[in-house]
């Protein structure tokens, strides 16, 4: 019993620590080169091709949430 809280525990702080890592990552990859873009929102539009991986791997990490065992084959 008390392995399997252990490693709930884990899951859940691996999770978590994605989560923050993509969602960080994939924000700075979308405002990085956005000015140099353009203005505005045109500028984030046009590059999300610089976020796209990271904005893959928050899917990702989204999806090992609610199928444990296909999302950490992908992770």
């Amino acid at each position: 019993m008390n392995k399997i809280k252990i490693a709930n525990s884990l899951r859940s702080f691996s999770v978590a620590t994605l989560l923050i890592i993509s969602i960080t990552f994939s924000v700075f990859a979308l405002l990085s080169g956005a000015e140099q873009a353009g203005d505005g929102i045109k500028g984030i539009i046009l590059n999300i091709p610089n976020a796209l991986p990271w904005l893959i791997l928050l899917a990702v990490v989204v999806l090992a949430q609610r199928e444990q065992l296909l999302g950490g084959i992908l992770i």
